[in-house]
């Protein structure tokens, strides 16, 4: 199993000059995790296809579509250095 980049932790200064996480930004960045989730779940799941199938929608081979699935790290530069939008999304902790 791979382990996915996480969402960034967000920090401020506190009143004492250092830096602590809120509990704000951490409502804020659980928000925004489980968005992207849910636009996930709503999109067509091509599991380990996935590259290949973005860059078939992507040059018109295929039908446009939200789609989901795996790749790697190194897929997912390539993707981007084409041109081609994606958004890794880190999987959901049991």
């Amino acid at each position: 199993m791979q382990r996915l980049p996480s969402s960034p932790h967000l920090t401020r200064q506190s009143s004492h000059g250092a830096s602590t996480r809120t509990h704000e930004s951490d409502a804020e960045t659980h928000w925004l995790i489980e968005e992207l989730r849910r636009l996930a779940d709503a999109s067509e799941d091509v599991g380990d296809r996935f590259t290949d199938e973005a860059r078939r929608i992507h040059y018109q081979e295929a039908k446009p579509r939200s789609i989901r699935g795996q790749g790697t790290l190194e897929d997912t530069r390539d993707l981007l250095e084409e041109g081609i939008l994606v958004l890794p999304v880190p999987a959901k902790r049991h």
